[in-house]
């Protein structure tokens, strides 16, 4: 799976799977919700501390409490923990009530049942003291070594590199992008390079992203490229083609030998195992990146999500010149978590291969394991490294996520806690999920981004469908293509045109915007942990223009401008609203902007 894109309003909702009854392909409406979260805002507890969850039952439309009702419920937690029960749903939130004498982390599960049927569900989790949590799984003697022969033979055999120009319409202004194959006939790799179409003196920085474990082909990440100016190179887990056509044919490829459920076939044959060969792709791919003289020669991210996460410390644990590993859930973290009675990371490969039906492979497979367990990977990560752990993971266990991340090297790390989040994104507000490790501000440091997204408005894109039948309702693009990342609010339109002038503020470009209160804005790129913004741009025209941040609440500043032929700079701090997320201009009258910039800061 690919980081996910932040659409530009979005809303994170875990209104969990419902039963409901069906009549000639009409489904009926929900009827319940079921919300459940610990009552302590981290979700963390110490040893021996008792853990409350709180658990109300709601009507779905409209939402009101529901008294009278018998919630079942199940405790799952690491050291054998399992409770069940039943609490009785009330006008106000009920407790149920769990401790543990361990660290690890808990799951609850709450169901209301209609007999045998499941109308609603909801979970909820909890962490107790997990910098204290250990792996179950060894760290060979001689894991260095296997890798440095493995590494030492990939290199001594010379690839062939094959590079493709793919036509891209949408992005061809913006981006050069290259389908790529190196192989050798035993490591062969794949994946998808995209250049900035005009490539800096300096070079740009690296920046190298992995896919999830059902992920099948590869494709150019664009919006990474465009937001930070680097080179991104996506890598394709398998030896199969970058480009895949639909569904269908992800399906007949996920039946081939070499797919159908590589993460277990040959796990007690450590030679043959198939993570062997993708770990060693990941060389491969960061070998040749490492000659394209478009690098500078200095900046190299390797990033991920699940299994992709996996790679992404694999590649910072072999690869030195790896400056920052962001892995969002990691797959892969303690295979042999069993041994401290905690659970194991996807695949949970001892236990969902079948490979204990038989005594010998197993012992086999456990022994195998440790060469490809991201929980000793990440003891050789010396790089700045941030990991996300989601509480209500049942994929990628958060006891299994902070098992590998206690181990990591390196002293200069953060974890992200998504403490209602599962395996991706989080149902709490103003918080991040556990993929969205690419919206720290490690990266925004390292690549030295803005919060907004092409502030220039040097990049384009298409003007986008509007299906609006009331002309008052429309925006009036006056150019064939608008800013790269940039939102026109539907609801208050106007005019907008990507003008191109050589003697712009910034670059060639500049954003033209007229009408009565007029909005256009975007999401911020990361969440910043300083408590205000300096704001600065260069605008010309007459009017009012308003600068807007968003969150629980907003901040703004009006500033008004008489001076259409001449450009001023605009300079501005504005304190952080909670739960900030947005940025917007409201406009009333006519004005150019160009190179604008939102910075982070702290004031007293």
């Amino acid at each position: 799976m690919q980081f996910r894109a932040l659409s530009f309003l979005f809303v994170l909702s875990y209104i969990f799977p419902l039963s409901c009854n069906s009549q000639a392909e009409e489904v009926s409406a929900p009827k319940y919700t079921l919300v459940a979260f610990a009552s302590r805002d981290s979700s963390l507890y110490k040893i021996g501390e008792d853990i409350i969850f709180l658990v109300s039952l709601n009507s779905a439309k409209p939402v009101q409490a529901i008294a009278g009702k018998e919630l079942s419920y199940r405790i799952q937690g690491d050291g054998g923990l399992n409770q069940k029960g039943t609490v009785i749903s009330a006008l106000k939130p009920v407790e149920i009530r769990t401790s543990m004498s361990r660290a690890g982390f808990v799951l609850l599960t709450v169901e209301l049942r209609d007999k045998q049927q499941i109308l609603a569900s909801v979970y909820a989790g909890a962490g107790v003291e997990p910098e204290k949590i250990r792996s179950g799984t060894n760290d060979p003697t001689d894991f260095d070594q296997f890798w440095k022969e493995q590494i030492v033979a990939l290199r001594q055999r010379q690839p062939k590199i094959l590079e493709e120009e793919i036509t891209d319409g949408e992005n061809s202004d913006n981006a050069r992008i290259y389908n790529i194959r190196i192989e050798d006939g035993i490591v062969n790799a794949t994946g998808v390079l995209a250049l900035p179409k005009t490539i800096l003196p300096d070079g740009h920085p690296l920046y190298v992203t992995f896919n999830g474990a059902s992920g099948i082909g590869a494709r150019a990440n664009i919006h990474k490229l465009l937001t930070g100016n680097v080179i991104t190179f996506n890598m394709n887990i398998h030896d199969t083609k970058n480009q895949i056509s639909g569904r269908e044919e992800v399906l007949a490829m996920r039946k081939l030998p070499a797919i159908n459920s590589y993460q277990f076939v040959n796990a007690d044959q450590r030679e043959l195992y198939a993570p062997k060969i993708i770990f060693l792709r990941i060389i491969r791919v960061l070998d040749y990146l490492k000659t394209r003289p478009e690098w500078n020669q200095q900046d190299l991210v390797a990033a991920g999500p699940s299994f992709g996460g996996a790679q992404a410390v694999v590649a910072a644990a072999l690869d030195p010149q790896v400056k920052l590993c962001l892995a969002g859930a990691p797959a892969m973290c303690d295979h042999l978590g069993a041994r401290n009675q905690q659970k194991s990371g996807w695949p949970q490969l001892l236990s969902n291969s079948g490979l204990c039906k038989d005594p010998e492979t197993a012992a086999k497979a456990s022994e195998n394991s440790a060469y490809f367990d991201i929980a000793n990977f990440a003891r050789r990560v010396s790089c700045e490294t941030v990991f996300g752990v989601g509480f209500i993971d049942r994929s990628c266990a958060p006891t299994s996520v902070y098992a590998a991340y206690n181990n990591l090297a390196t002293t200069n790390k953060r974890m992200i806690h998504a403490t209602r989040g599962g395996h991706g994104g989080s149902s709490k507000p103003g918080e991040l999920g556990a993929f969205e490790v690419d919206r720290d501000p490690a990266l925004a440091k390292l690549l030295k981004l803005s919060l907004l997204k092409n502030g220039d408005f040097e990049f384009s894109s298409k003007r986008p469908i509007q299906d609006s039948t009331e002309a008052s309702r429309v925006w009036q693009f006056r150019s064939e293509r608008i800013p790269w990342a940039w939102y026109f609010n539907p609801n208050n339109p106007g005019q907008a045109e990507l003008c191109q002038d050589d003697q712009a503020p910034s670059g060639q470009k500049f954003l033209r915007l007229s009408g009565e209160n007029i909005f256009v804005g975007q999401s911020f790129e990361f969440i910043p942990t300083e408590n205000a913004v300096q704001i600065s741009l260069f605008a010309r025209g007459s009017g009012e223009l308003c600068l807007r941040l968003s969150g629980k609440t907003q901040h703004d500043k009006i500033h008004t401008l008489d001076s259409p032929e001449r450009w001023s700079e605009i300079r501005e701090i504005l304190p952080i609203p909670e739960l900030a997320k947005l940025f917007w201009m409201r406009i009333s009258g006519n004005f150019d902007i160009d190179h604008l910039q939102l910075t982070p800061i702290n004031i007293p």
